[in-house]
């Protein structure tokens, strides 16, 4: 009996795992990797390699081509669409017949013209499937893309500054939301780390969180965090750091805030009406008066 119960839990650690892999696995049409960042400098030529996954049931004709991204708000929704210089990345090929489960490889280069303007310049290359239902006059249209963030050398500014932070001044949550926005001013992209902490007047002072994200030359970009306020309701003393990386003074913004969670209104509300309680006790029995006591 004791062999049989060990041959069976040997199958359960087994089968669990490869049916959670299988639960887990990507489907549809992949693309890897999914973002680059070469750097180069003008009259340089590079290469480099994407792979493509059909994980369906069927074949597909895959199509690859190539156009430039940039954002169009501070949340960094991106915008795609045929530009300039979507010449300097030529792809190996252009169409691929891809069997279901089936991996390939596709290489492409880059080639930067010798009086490109140092800076950066941000490529996005597609693979596209169609596919029409029965008796349907509509094509679906299903696309993924490796993003290239290019870096053309010589003289390069990279000039990121802070500019504001939103945060409620008052808050009932622990778990505090920041939005910051910084602005990069440069022609080049920027890997800006900020540096955030909400520390007690008085006590010891929590480990900082850090936030980290890619700003595009010409943009404002918001980087959303969230920040665990301590337990204890009081208030505090929100401070976010940023370290330009063009060098210079650290960029820091100061802010108060109050966390006084439910629990502590709930407490207060019960201290105040025991207070209250007392008080009236007191008013209709005050101390000193005595009890009449009808004699026998």
């Amino acid at each position: 009996m004791r062999k049989i119960l060990v041959v069976l839990l040997l199958i359960v650690s087994i089968c669990i795992p490869a049916h959670a892999y299988a639960e887990t696995k990507l489907k549809g049409l992949q693309v890897s990797p999914l973002r680059s960042r070469p750097a180069l400098r003008p009259g340089d030529t590079s290469t480099g390699q994407l792979s493509l996954s059909n994980n369906t049931d069927s074949a597909s004709l895959v199509t690859l081509y190539v156009e430039r991204f940039r954002v169009t708000d501070e949340d960094y929704h991106y915008d795609f669409a045929p530009g300039e210089h979507t010449d300097w990345v030529r792809l190996a090929d252009t169409k691929i017949q891809l069997n279901k489960n089936e991996n390939k490889k596709v290489a492409y280069s880059l080639a930067i013209p010798s009086d490109a303007p140092p800076g950066g310049y941000y490529f996005a290359v597609f693979a596209s499937t169609e596919s029409s239902g029965s008796g349907s006059s509509f094509k679906e249209v299903k696309r993924v893309a490796s993003l290239i963030y290019l870096e053309v050398g010589g003289v390069l500014s990279k000039k990121v500054n802070l500019l504001g932070t939103d945060a409620p001044w008052f808050t009932k949550s622990r778990q505090l939301r920041i939005d910051s926005r910084l602005a990069n001013q440069g022609n080049t992209h920027v890997e800006a780390r900020l540096k955030q902490s909400i520390r007690p007047f008085v006590g010891p002072v929590p480990e900082s969180v850090q936030k980290e994200g890619l700003i595009l030359p010409g943009s404002i970009r918001k980087l959303r965090s969230t920040v665990k306020i301590p337990w204890w309701p009081g208030i505090y003393k929100l401070s976010v750091d940023y370290s330009p990386p063009q060098g210079g003074p650290t960029q820091s913004i100061r802010q108060i805030l109050i966390y006084f969670p439910v629990w502590a209104w709930m407490t207060s509300l019960l201290i105040l009406i025991l207070l209250v309680w007392r008080i009236i006790g007191r008013k209709f029995n005050p101390s000193g008066a005595q009890r009449y006591t009808r004699p026998r």
